[in-house]
């Protein structure tokens, strides 16, 4: 919704999550699984694949890797 509703660019949020998860407290395991799927989803958007599915698909592996 961001994307769309307030006209930001998916490299513009990927940017600003991988920044953002630097900055997080918690182990460096998860961190570096973390900025894995951050940059996969990057490069699948530069390739031409849909940014919401990629977005939606980012924030699923996030939530799993957090649990």
């Amino acid at each position: 919704e961001l994307i769309i509703g307030q006209g930001f660019s998916s490299t513009d949020i990927l940017r600003q999550l991988f920044t953002e998860v630097l900055n997080l407290n918690i182990k460096d395991k998860l961190i570096v699984d973390i900025v894995e799927k951050i940059g996969n989803t990057d490069y699948y958007i530069s390739e031409g694949a849909s940014e919401s599915i990629q977005m939606k698909s980012l924030m699923a592996q996030i939530i799993k890797i957090a649990e």
